[in-house]
């Protein structure tokens, strides 16, 4: 019998996940001589014209940072955004005139009680990182402005917190904040903006009372029954969202406090019934959105909110909306889309002048004559058109 030939054997080409590492290497090389080359060029700059303040390497994929930077002692701000560094960086630690350093969206697992060394620092940017909690040693920065915080896994705030005095912006949203503690924000007298979405917050502290300054707080999505009294002492809060949270009820001298709130947002919560009177205290008034309630009636006292540019009030129970509002005399949108029992609109909506959108989708609303004038300068949607009236033989 004739014998088979053997045919070549292939040779096996090189791993693919092998060349990937490879090629990894290779960019993580190229990054690191990157930044070293600039930051050689930074120090040779200090050195011929005495100073450097601005240091920046956004999206450079970089792991570490060279110990080089600590040189440049005339730094004054420093962004490492979008890399991939797995610690808070070190080599920050001697540049005394720090006062901005951002290293948002890393992988910074923690901070570390060093940090304490950054005393003169006046913003810190952690937003997207994997931090799980605060050191005590946070309190140490006294000149901090800004605190951002957003997008990471902390669960509660340090109490020794109070001693960031100049604290002007804290930004929390997206956390697993379960508290406030009161300690925590007694000191927060400079306060202006105060961001906690996205948590599950069920009450805040007593010593919020003490945020005078404070213009802007957001608490939406979180699992607030009712709107915290406290707020009622925010008498310069410009900007309120309440927005996504199981809130029942309004109380009065919530509103009666708010005199120059000009934006309020209670949408998708639970909130029942005829909202209070004091609701006029809100001068300033320019947004209100109350969609995705079981609201049956706006007080008549809401007609004092003569500021008014927007009303939204989806998906709710109102039956009907105050004859007050006539004297929105700037309001530019109304939204009563999907309120089922409304059926009539009062007179004085066609005397808005700068009234430009109407939506009346989803109600038995009537067009009658004056709504029908009311088209001429607004656009409207939806509603019933008003039956012709027989004539008597």
């Amino acid at each position: 019998m004739a014998k088979k030939k053997k045919g070549k054997k292939k040779k096996k080409g090189p791993d693919p996940e092998e060349l990937e590492r490879q090629k990894d290497h290779k960019v993580k090389l190229m990054v690191e001589a990157s930044v070293q080359t600039r930051v050689e060029e930074l120090a040779h700059q200090m050195e011929v014209s005495g100073a450097v303040n601005k240091m920046a390497f956004p999206g450079y994929r970089i792991l570490r940072l060279p110990e080089m930077v600590s040189d440049l002692t005339t730094l004054s701000e420093i962004n490492l955004s979008n890399n991939r560094l797995s610690e808070f960086p070190e080599a920050v630690y001697p540049l005394e005139h720090l006062i901005s350093l951002d290293l948002q969206h890393n992988a910074i697992p923690s901070i570390p009680q060093s940090i304490e060394q950054l005393a003169g620092l006046k913003i810190l940017n952690l937003n997207e990182n994997r931090i799980e909690e605060l050191p005590d040693e946070i309190a140490a920065l006294k000149s901090l402005e800004e605190l951002h915080l957003r997008f990471n896994k902390i669960k509660e705030l340090p109490g020794n917190m109070c001693h960031l005095r100049e604290m002007r912006k804290l930004d929390l949203r997206d956390n697993e904040l379960v508290m406030i503690p009161g300690p925590a924000i007694e000191g927060w007298v400079q306060l202006e903006e105060l961001f906690m979405s996205n948590n599950t917050l069920a009450s805040l502290p007593p010593a919020l009372r003490g945020c005078i300054k404070l213009k802007h707080l957001e608490l939406r999505e979180n699992v607030l029954e009712h709107v915290p009294v406290e707020i009622g002492s925010l008498c310069n809060l410009e900007r309120l969202n309440l927005s996504k949270n199981k809130i029942t009820s309004v109380p009065g001298e919530v509103p009666a406090g708010l005199v120059k709130l000009k934006e309020l947002f209670l949408a998708d919560n639970k909130i029942a019934g005829l909202l209070p009177p004091e609701m006029g205290a809100m001068t300033q008034l320019r947004i209100l959105s109350l969609s995705n309630n079981k609201i049956t009636a706006l007080p008549p006292e809401i007609g004092n909110c003569t500021e008014i540019e927007e009303l939204w009030i989806v998906k709710n129970c109102l039956k009907e909306v105050p004859e007050t509002i006539r004297s929105w005399s700037k309001c530019q949108e109304i939204v009563l889309r999907d309120n089922k029992a409304l059926k009539k609109l009062p007179e004085g909506i066609a005397f808005l002048p700068k009234l430009t959108e109407l939506d009346l989708r989803g109600t038995k609303c009537s067009l009658d004559r004056q709504i029908q004038l009311l088209c001429v300068q607004a656009h409207v949607r939806g509603g019933v058109k008003a039956k012709k009236k027989k004539k008597k033989k």
